[in-house]
């Protein structure tokens, strides 16, 4: 099953508000990982439409083991966080699904620096979210219910590597395949095959 990359999100004057308090809000624990990982979550999620898409479309349901694939500093466990806050406060808009929550989250990045950034910013969230330093096509992936995929050169490593396939496809509870969502161009973004479907050569 192929997916086209998320698109743009075109929003009212009060879910852009919403937007604005969550980037606001899933930026700020980067204060503890120093100014340059504070200043590139904030551009990060004002410039890249992939994540405001994937809250108003969705994409990451309530209570699910997430697996993030090439998280670099674990910018979607902070705004998993951020949207949880905001449903507990009556501040989620009425206008877009419910708010995601996660019940676990593993980032996993092969950038040491990358790495320590996001357990630096994020490690005392109520989410506890979970970091390791590895190779992707080489990692023992953990069962989950979703898989996030948010680059393109993953996307690129994870077609190219059987056995990356393979366990994405069987680490992730029957009946969801893993869900990738590319934010550049709209051939990167692509659906996970199920357990049952045949791998990437």
């Amino acid at each position: 099953m192929m997916r086209d990359a998320l698109p743009a999100a075109a929003g009212a004057p009060a879910t852009d508000a919403a937007w604005a308090a969550l980037r606001e809000a899933a930026s700020a624990p980067y204060r503890a990982a120093g100014r340059w990982a504070r200043h590139w979550a904030r551009g990060k999620l004002a410039g890249d439409p992939v994540f405001r898409a994937l809250l108003e479309r969705g994409e990451l349901p309530a209570q699910a083991r997430v697996l993030d694939i090439g998280c670099g500093q674990g910018l979607v466990a902070s705004l998993l966080q951020a949207s949880a806050d905001a449903a507990r406060a009556g501040a989620w808009p009425a206008a877009w699904p419910a708010a995601p929550s996660a019940s676990a989250y593993t980032g996993i990045e092969l950038m040491t620096a990358e790495v320590a950034r996001a357990k630096a910013a994020l490690q005392a969230l109520p989410l506890q979210p979970r970091f390791v330093h590895a190779d992707m096509c080489r990692a023992d992936f953990p069962a989950c219910d979703l898989a996030v995929v948010l680059t393109c050169c993953t996307m690129s490593t994870l077609r190219r590597s059987r056995r990356c396939w393979h366990a994405c496809a069987t680490r992730c509870s029957p009946r969801r395949a893993a869900s990738c969502c590319a934010s550049a161009t709209p051939k990167a973004g692509a659906a996970l095959p199920s357990a049952s479907a045949s791998t990437a050569s």
